[in-house]
Formats: structure tokens, sequence, C-alpha cells
């Protein structure tokens, strides 16, 4: 849990941040992992919000809550781990990597990692 971005990591979060932007994001949802709260924290500080920590989101929690979470909160991004993002997608994405989808949980696009 308390493994830190490191230097590539805190590049990588800024330039999502940046490509986030450009979608129609009002809140920020993290996993309470060190590393996914540091991941979202430009993005947030960004938009004036917080970052609201969620244990669905947590390694290991399982992809029911995740799903229940994003069904509840159009327009916010999630930040999660792989394992999460394997049960709701069914794909793998590189660390940095990001997915936008629609309400229904569809992969509207695919975000490459900075």
């Amino acid at each position: 849990m308390l493994r830190p971005l490191d230097e590539q990591g805190r590049t990588q979060a800024l330039a999502i941040r940046d490509t986030l932007l450009r979608h129609r994001v009002t809140a920020v949802v993290s996993s309470p992992y060190v590393r996914c709260t540091e991941t979202v924290a430009p993005l947030a500080a960004s938009l004036g919000v917080a970052v609201e920590l969620d244990d669905r989101l947590a390694e290991g929690a399982g992809g029911a809550g995740a799903r229940e979470l994003l069904a509840e909160r159009d327009g916010c991004v999630a930040c999660t781990h792989g394992d999460i993002v394997e049960e709701i997608v069914a794909c793998t994405l590189d660390k940095g990597a990001a997915v936008v989808l629609d309400g229904e949980l569809h992969v509207l696009e695919q975000l490459s990692a900075p």
C-alpha cells in the first residue's frame, strides 16, 4: 500500500491528467493505495475537487463493487488496479493507461500510457 510513484510515474500522472481533462470529468475516485491516489492527484487538483477514496477500487476487491461504483458515478475518473480493470473491461492495460467507459461500462476509448 505504501509504494509511491517514482519519477516516471509522476510524469505519466501529469500526462494522463492533461488527456483526461479533455473529457467531461466531474469527480475523481481512487483506490486507497498510494500509487493510485498519487496518480490522480494532479487531475483532482486541476479540477478543484478532492480525490475520493473507495475501497471498492482496492486491489483484490473484485469487480462487482467497482462496477457498482462506476454505474453510480457518471463523469468520474476511477483509479484502480489491473485485477479490477481486467474484471470490468476484460482486457489488460499497461501501467499508466486508461479507458473511457460509457454508462453501460463499454470501452469507448483506450488511452495509451504516456
